[in-house]
């Protein structure tokens, strides 16, 4: 189990043109608190209790552009192209090493492993869309 992390998360912003909701694997590993903030609505959300095949994600929808952070703990591959709109872009196929991007942007795919895990930083990316992504068998924290 991890110890108890504060995370600053903005649920809404710029007139809600950007959105977003926190998911945990689980009941009571997430909790939230109303935060001050200048333009929108924040919360604290302190994840307390993460054992291992936990996650919470913070589901956001920028305009169009919609993804799934990794806030804490790792979420399978598996269970993440499932999600409805899941992107099948390389970001979200495989992990993408320095030296396999080329100098004109492109990525050259040799040798690049499957991703097995989305952990900590990871970004899923979703395909477009005018609603807030849901993920399906996790709990809606806010």
């Amino acid at each position: 189990m991890t110890q108890s992390k504060n995370i600053p998360v903005i649920t809404s912003d710029h007139g809600g043109k950007l959105v977003s909701a926190l998911f945990a694997s689980r009941e009571a590993i997430v909790n939230t608190t109303p935060v001050e903030h200048e333009t929108g609505k924040a919360v604290m959300a302190t994840i307390n209790g993460l054992g291992e095949g936990d996650f919470v994600v913070r589901s956001t929808r920028s305009g169009k552009r919609r993804s799934f952070h990794v806030l804490a703990g790792a979420v399978p591959a598996v269970v993440a192209s499932n999600i409805p709109g899941f992107a099948s872009i390389v970001d979200n196929r495989f992990i993408i090493t320095d030296d396999a991007v080329l100098p004109n942007g492109e990525v050259n795919m040799d040798g690049l492993n499957a991703r097995t895990m989305f952990g900590e930083g990871d970004v899923i990316v979703l395909e477009d869309g005018d609603e807030l992504a849901e993920m399906v068998g996790a709990v809606r924290v806010n």
